[in-house]
């Protein structure tokens, strides 16, 4: 695992997200990695930027069942009508020291991965995960090797809570954690904004997103300030998905993850991708007006 240290920065409170809308911050989509399509085309980026995804070992695409993991996933996305029918499935789990045993994906360096204002989104089942005190990596522009730190969405395993790891300069990379706790076997919505514009530590901030989508949950949001971090560090190295950008971590976790998203910009509650649109931007969406299918997510038809 990375070595990075933790810290304790000031919560500045976890609170349901109400549907009115809040501010809205530009924010341009760098990439959007949706694991749909036949075998040869779930791995492209539907942002149409080009970062298509290098898979690695035993990551599979699987149809989202009716039941069961990943059956919580919405489907179709709030915020963009799209239908959502598969997802990456990673199979391995446990300890590994052999890299041709771990399980990720990847997409090649590209310097719109890392900017100083930037949020990352996905869904989430994990089956498993490691019991010790370490990591587990969700997604991020982040490998240890070669000091080519920079950010990564994580899951700390002894306290089961959703952060982020930040790097200023390749080689230190400190830890920021939420309050939220995160329980294998139920289906999730992660989001993580990171803003680091500001002047001072107080001002900068990072703002935690969760849904837990298997048991009904609200959106909630946190944010942190006391970021240390003035700038993220532009890594050389891949951005990875399930682990580091070349899968260098000591523990892999199996389970299911989807709509990965990377934009460039902080993000309002009200432009991720599990929210409603507005009424006045649903109809240029697929033609959706009113969109009152995204109050409740579709069951699948059983296979």
């Amino acid at each position: 695992m990375p070595s990075t240290s933790s810290t304790h920065p000031r919560v500045i409170g976890a609170l349901l997200l109400a549907c009115t809308a809040t501010a809205v911050v530009s924010g341009q989509t760098v990439a959007y990695w949706r694991f749909e399509g036949d075998s040869t085309a779930f791995l492209s980026d539907s942002s149409g930027n080009g970062h298509t995804l290098a898979l690695f070992n035993s990551v599979q695409q699987t149809t989202l069942p009716s039941t069961g993991a990943g059956s919580a996933f919405f489907d179709p996305i709030p915020r963009t009508g799209a239908a959502n029918l598969s997802a990456a499935h990673k199979t391995i789990y446990g300890v590994t020291t052999n890299e041709a045993s771990r399980t990720f994906l990847r997409a090649a360096d590209a310097d719109a991965f890392t900017s100083n204002t930037l949020t990352v989104e996905a869904m989430v089942n994990f089956a498993q995960r490691p019991t010790t005190n370490t990591l587990v990596f969700v997604a991020g522009h982040f490998t240890s090797t070669g000091n080519q730190r920079s950010y990564a969405m994580i899951v700390n395993n002894q306290s089961n809570l959703l952060g982020v790891a930040l790097s200023a300069d390749g080689t230190n990379a400190t830890q920021y954690f939420s309050d939220f706790t995160i329980t294998n076997g139920k289906d999730y919505y992660f989001g993580v904004s990171i803003n680091l514009t500001a002047a001072t530590a107080e001002e900068r901030s990072v703002t935690f997103f969760l849904q837990n989508l298997t048991d009904g949950g609200e959106l909630l949001s946190q944010t942190v300030t006391g970021i240390s971090q003035s700038a993220l560090f532009n890594a050389a190295s891949a951005f990875g998905i399930g682990a580091q950008g070349n899968g260098n971590s000591s523990e892999n976790w199996r389970g299911l993850i989807d709509e990965v998203r990377l934009s460039n910009g902080i993000l309002s509650s009200n432009q991720l991708l599990v929210a409603i649109p507005e009424p006045s931007s649903a109809a240029a969406l697929l033609g959706l007006a009113g969109l009152g299918f995204a109050a409740t997510r579709r069951r699948r038809a059983a296979c």
